[in-house]
C-alpha cells in the first residue's frame, strides 16, 4: 500500500509563556479543537486531540516565519523541544545569541509577533472532511518539520508572548536537564506530569 504524503504549513499558534534571560520561548506551536481563519476559499482546519500522540519530531527546527534562513533551535543540536500534551503541540526554544535571535526575542516581547506555525507531513487518510461545514479535521500528523513565531497566524483564539522573569520556586530545567528533556520543561511551565 502507498502512502502519499502531504506539506502543509499550518500558521498556529499558542501563548508562549517563558523566557529566560530573554532566550528561550516556550509555549504552543500548535492546539486542539480551535478551528482556523479561512485557508482556501472559505474552508477552515482544526485538529483533532491526540492527532500529535505518534508524530515524528526528531528533525524538527524553529524557524521564524517559516524561513529556513532564520534557524531559532534544532532538535538536532538540543536547543528545541516539542512534545505533544492534552492542549496541543508544546515547544521550548533557546534562542541563539544572532541577530535573528535578538530580533525575534524582541519582536516577541513588544508583542508585534504573537502567532507560532508549524510546518507538518500527513497522508490523505489522515484527515476528514466536511463539506457542510467546509472544515478539514486533522487525525493525525505523521511528521513535523518546523515550528516557530509567526507574524500571521490564521488561529486567531492563540498568542504567542515572551517574559523574562524567573519562574519563583521553579528550578531552570535548562540549568538541571537536557534541552530535550520535555518532562522539566512541562512541569516548569506548569503545563502538568509526563509528556505523552
Amino acid at each position: 500500500m502507498e502512502i502519499k504524503l502531504t506539506r502543509a504549513r499550518q500558521v498556529l499558534s499558542r501563548q508562549v509563556t517563558g523566557v529566560d534571560e530573554g532566550r528561550r520561548i516556550s509555549g504552543y506551536a500548535a492546539v486542539y479543537e480551535e478551528e482556523s481563519l479561512p485557508l482556501w476559499g472559505q474552508a477552515r482546519e482544526v485538529i483533532a486531540p491526540g492527532a500529535f500522540d505518534n508524530t515524528d519530531l526528531s528533525g524538527c527546527v524553529c524557524l521564524f516565519n517559516h524561513d529556513a534562513n532564520l534557524i531559532l533551535g534544532t532538535v538536532a543540536g538540543g536547543t528545541l523541544s516539542v512534545w505533544p500534551d492534552e492542549r496541543g503541540l508544546a515547544f521550548v526554544c533557546e534562542l541563539p545569541p544572532t541577530p535573528t535571535g535578538e530580533e525575534v526575542r524582541a519582536l516577541v516581547e513588544r508583542g508585534d509577533i504573537r502567532g507560532c506555525s508549524f510546518g507538518f507531513w500527513l497522508a490523505a487518510a489522515d484527515a476528514s472532511w466536511d463539506d457542510e461545514r467546509q472544515l478539514r479535521t486533522i487525525h493525525r500528523v505523521r511528521v513535523v518539520d518546523d515550528v516557530g513565531p509567526v507574524l500571521w497566524p490564521a488561529y486567531p483564539a492563540t498568542g504567542v508572548e515572551s517574559r523574562t522573569v524567573q519562574l519563583e520556586g521553579v528550578e531552570d530545567p535548562f540549568l538541571s536537564a537536557p534541552a530535550t528533556d520535555a518532562d522539566a520543561w512541562r512541569v516548569a511551565l506548569g503545563l502538568g506530569g509526563a509528556a505523552r
